[in-house]
This record gives C-alpha cells, structure tokens and sequence, in this order.
C-alpha cells in the first residue's frame, strides 16, 4: 500500500488560498479564542459556543474573498480548520521544548512554520528554521537543534558567539538527544557521532522530567533490533516517513507490531483515506485492533466537529468491510446506539444535525 498522499492541483491551489487567510490578523484572532475551549478525549460533548465560534469564523473567511464560488469558499473555510489544528499539534509537541506556555508558543512560531503542499507542518524544516534566529535564546535553539539531529544548526550553536550554558539547560530540560550531543560534544567530536547511535540508544531512555523526544534523526542508524523498540514513539510525520522508506514486508510488520498507534496516525489530517485500508491489512494478517478505542476516536472526531474528513461515512465504510469491527461494536450499548444513530441518520429527515443527534444519545441518560 502507497503511503504517500497525492493532491490535485485544484485542492492545492484551494490550500494555498486558504493559508493566507489562515495567517489574517482578524481570523487569527477568533481562532485564539477557539483555543479556550476544552480539547482531548475526555471532552466527547457538542459544544454549542465552540460551533457558534466556527460559524463567525466561516462568515469572516468569506468576507475575506466574496468573489469565490460558495462551493470553494466551504473547502477554504475546512481547510483553515485543519491548519489550525495541525498547528495545535505541532504547539502541544513542542511547548516543552521551547519552554513556552501553549500560547506564546503559537505566536513565537507561528510565523515560522514552513509548510507542505500537504497541508501539513514540515516539522524538520520549521526546526531549521527556529533554530537559526538568533532572536531566540540560544539555550532553547540548541535544545530543539539536538533534538532534531541538526547537526550543522548543533555545531554552529555550541561554538557561536553566545555561550550555551549547561546549568540553563538543565532547567530547560534536555532529553537522550540532548544527553546524547552534550557527551560528543564533551569528548571534542572526535569520533563520529553516527558510529555512537546504536550504543547511546541501544535502550530508550524516557526519564520522567525529559521533554519531548524525536527519533526520525537517528532511527536509520540504528540496528534493525533496537529500532523496533522506538516504532510505538514516532509522531506522525515520523511515522509516515518512516513507512514510505520500507519495502511491503517491512511496513506490514511495522503496522502489525504497533495497530492502535499505526491506525491513531491515519485518523489525521491528511491522512484519513490510508484508515480503513490499514484495518483491511491488518486484519487480513490476524492482528488484533482494540476497536473500542479507535471508536471512541473517531466519535470525538465528529463530536468535535473535525471539517478534514468525513468520519461519518468512515464508520459506515468500517461497519460494512469488518467483521470485527462490527462484532466488537454491537458488544457495547451505548457504542452500539452511536452506531445506529450513525447508520440511520438522514439529513432530509432530521430536524438536528448528526453531531446533536450523537451528542443526544450519548449523554441523554
């Protein structure tokens, strides 16, 4: 199965457009506020303020080109939400990196993000470029230079005109990247660092107070042993890059070895038409999925009013192709009343949109 993901021209040229609106002053302005209202699993409830917000922030985006056909100014107006939560996930990934609170985070960075034709942060590229202002402490530059495996942007921080200071990073934090580069560099960078990969990482060390790691930097170098034991860790431009330098075998056994983690990645934007042929391949295999819990995900999805897929019809495509999805659905009650609503529910028909409907029967009890 390819991995990649392939876009039209038109839907690009919709992103792009949808991009500048994205960085308005005005639009970027509603969209902090959005960020004050609850996030996460544990928040599976309608939100009639957070939907009354996105519906101004849709009048906004279209004030800002009338001239665009209605039907593309609703594309343009998904794809702002989607830029805005790629961005949160990037935000929630590097807060602790950058010793920022979430909010001054987004504004630090925001205007640092380099962008794929995806639609998606290219994480490696917005390090680079973070890490070469010299704007910015360079404490925190050289944190996030290890911890990307810069090894340029490392040298050029260590040895530059500003002293890094290793008592500041000890409060910053630091992580086995962090750990990893300081003992190189310690040891005047005489044997190359490549050659102490496979050693240095041989055990993943995650100490209780470290920030955020990353492993696409030094994955590769790894024996193919060790390298399984960071599979269950990788974000998700980690995990796709990951996938798309494999042969068929190598990514059957990498979805087989981590199913819940593999399937949690291709619920994200854009990768959300990968989902049920992944369900198909690893069920073809006899790998066991926790159905439940990728459920319980998907039904956020909708509840929280996610514009980047359909996750209604997504369900009802895995309804009809799994067995066991189906099985283990119609185990639980309450799952098995959502998935009715979902199945029966018609638009003609129905005074309240899907998302009431669901929000209705899960918490009406």
């Amino acid at each position: 199965m390819n991995y990649n993901t392939l876009h039209s021209l038109q839907r690009m040229a919709a992103m792009k457009i949808a991009l500048g609106i994205f960085y308005d002053s005005e639009i970027e302005k509603m969209l902090l506020e959005e960020r004050k209202y609850p996030r996460g699993c544990f928040a599976v409830k309608f939100n009639r303020d957070r939907h009354e917000l996105w519906k101004l922030i849709r009048i906004k985006a279209a004030e800002k080109l009338p001239c665009l056909p209605a039907l593309l100014q609703t594309t343009m107006f998904d794809y702002i939400q989607s830029f805005h939560m790629e961005a949160e996930d990037w935000i929630r990934d590097h807060k602790r990196l950058l010793n920022l609170d979430p909010l001054h985070c987004r504004l630090a960075c925001k205007s640092n993000f380099c962008w794929k034709s995806d639609g998606t942060i290219n994480r490696v590229e917005t390090a680079m470029k973070i890490t070469q202002n010299e704007n910015i402490d360079p404490n925190t530059r050289f944190i996030l230079a290890c911890t990307y495996f810069l090894e340029d942007e490392v040298l050029a921080i260590w040895y530059g005109d500003k002293e890094v200071s290793k008592k500041s990073l000890r409060r910053k934090g630091t992580n086995s990247a962090v750990r990893f580069w300081m003992k190189w560099l310690r040891k005047g960078s005489v044997m190359p660092w490549r050659l102490m990969i496979d050693d240095y990482f041989s055990v993943p060390c995650f100490r209780r107070l470290d920030i955020p790691l990353r492993f696409s930097g030094f994955l590769h170098y790894l024996s193919p042993d060790i390298r399984t034991s960071y599979y269950e860790h990788l974000q998700k431009d980690e995990f796709f890059s990951c996938l798309n330098g494999m042969d068929e075998a190598e990514r059957t056994k990498l979805l087989q070895l981590i199913p819940q983690s593999a399937l949690r990645h291709c619920l994200k934007w854009p990768f959300q038409t990968l989902f049920v042929k992944t369900v198909i391949q690893l069920e073809s295999h006899g790998t066991v999925i926790d159905f439940e819990v990728i459920f319980f995900k998907i039904l956020y999805n909708i509840i929280s009013e996610l514009r980047d897929f359909d996750y209604a019809q997504l369900l009802k495509e895995l309804w009809d192709l799994s067995p066991s999805f189906k099985e283990e659905i119609e185990e639980s009650r309450l799952f098995s009343e959502v998935m009715d609503a979902i199945l029966n529910y018609d638009v003609d028909s129905q005074s309240l949109p899907l998302v009431e409907v669901l929000d209705n029967c899960i918490h009406a009890r």
